[in-house]
């Protein structure tokens, strides 16, 4: 109980369990209303909110009396013992008139602390105290406080369009993307965190992958498409589904935040060495080690130096030549890279320098490219493709 300090003398037992609900949270009709009780271990005190802020021992202590719920409700509690550690905290998300949503596989109730999301000081969604004057407002790491990096505990439910609770877990939330940050929807990127309690979402979210598990997930609109059709980049990025070419894989969902609608979005796949190594059948433990590179030549992980030094070596010989291509081929997965160039050159996005590639010193060593941000293809001009020397 005392991370970074000295032990002390006091013994704990462990972390106080959550509180049980005599009526989960999930998806009510329109005119339902019912009271909601709450019970935990004897001796233990729930404390609880109705405004989406962090509960601790200043929120409201329940007393027993019932709840009633006959609109959006958000309970968010967490559980006090002596001689325990704090329970991780909760939310249950009571949303009303939801179940009608035609086609739409999953809801999601994103809660989060809305001092963290919306203050001047310290709200991730908001221009806050020093924004650039002109759009975008600022850069990473400066001007509106959406181009920080900063991260927030959060509470996620996911709902399936039968009802069944698929999630229900802290998490850490962050905003995703790059100038969107800037529009008045964002972008989410949700991620499972031991220091919350789990550190994977343990469920099938994505029905064309053959896994259980995900550390990490987006929740994203549609970018600069979002004004268009909402639903280009989801549908070119689906044109790599039966080639080697990683992509993001998607599932439509509606997102509440903070109990309220926020949006249509759709569940993006994380691209990440964790997901990356799961897809090329590569063992975790090659994860740590892994290169990822984007943008041409901004190191996210590891060491852009392999393909540097191809470039390099191809400025200074003549690529129309056996020794040209042994030296590519060592180093480039040539048909995952004709399948990318394929795929950019057939969607024609005019920013085809906005890509990722990935390699395992550990595997074969070879470089192989990520297909995504494809918000504007078969809308403008492609104007430059020079994937390899970038």
């Amino acid at each position: 109980p005392t991370p970074l300090a000295a032990n002390g003398s006091q013994l704990v037992l462990g972390r106080a369990p959550a509180p049980a609900y005599s009526i989960p949270g999930g998806l009510y009709n329109a005119g339902e209303s019912f009271q909601v009780t709450m019970t935990a271990a004897p001796g233990a005190r729930i404390y609880y909110t109705l405004d989406c802020t962090d509960p601790n021992e200043s929120s409201a202590l329940y007393d027993g009396s019932p709840i009633p719920v006959s609109s959006n409700t958000v309970i968010r509690t967490r559980v006090y013992q002596d001689g325990w550690l704090p329970s991780y905290a909760d939310a249950q998300s009571y949303l009303f008139d939801v179940q009608g949503v035609s086609g739409t596989p999953y809801v999601i109730s994103l809660v989060s602390d809305p001092d963290g999301l919306f203050s001047d000081e310290r709200g991730i969604m908001v221009k806050g105290l020093h924004p650039y004057p002109k759009f975008p407002f600022g850069n990473y790491g400066h001007g509106a406080n959406f181009w920080m990096d900063w991260e927030r505990e959060a509470h996620i439910e996911l709902f399936t369009n039968t009802g069944e609770t698929a999630l229900d877990q802290e998490c850490s939330i962050k905003l995703h993307g790059r100038n969107t940050r800037a529009y008045e929807l964002k972008s989410f990127k949700v991620k499972a965190e031991s220091m919350y309690g789990d550190n994977r979402f343990r469920y099938p979210i994505f029905h064309d992958r053959p896994y259980d598990e995900y550390e990490a997930f987006v929740l994203r609109y549609s970018g600069q498409d979002y004004k268009y059709t909402f639903m280009r980049d989801v549908v070119l990025t689906s044109l790599a589904r039966n080639t080697s070419v990683m992509y993001a894989e998607a599932e439509e969902c509606v997102c509440y935040l903070n109990g309220e609608y926020y949006s249509a979005m759709y569940i993006r796949e994380n691209v990440s060495p964790f997901s990356l190594a799961r897809r090329e059948g590569w063992d975790e433990s090659v994860v740590d080690g892994m290169d990822l590179i984007k943008a041409g030549k901004q190191v996210m992980r590891g060491s852009n130096a392999t393909y540097k030094a191809l470039v390099d070596w191809l400025a200074s010989h003549d690529n129309a030549t056996q020794e040209a291509y042994e030296a590519i081929d060592s180093a480039v997965d040539i048909d995952n890279f004709l399948e990318y160039c394929v795929l950019q050159i057939f969607i024609g996005t005019p920013d085809s320098i906005n890509m990722k590639r990935y390699r395992s010193a550990e595997t074969d060593g070879k470089w192989r490219f990520v297909l995504y941000d494809v918000d504007r293809g078969m809308r403008e001009n492609i104007n430059g493709f020079k994937i390899l020397a970038q």
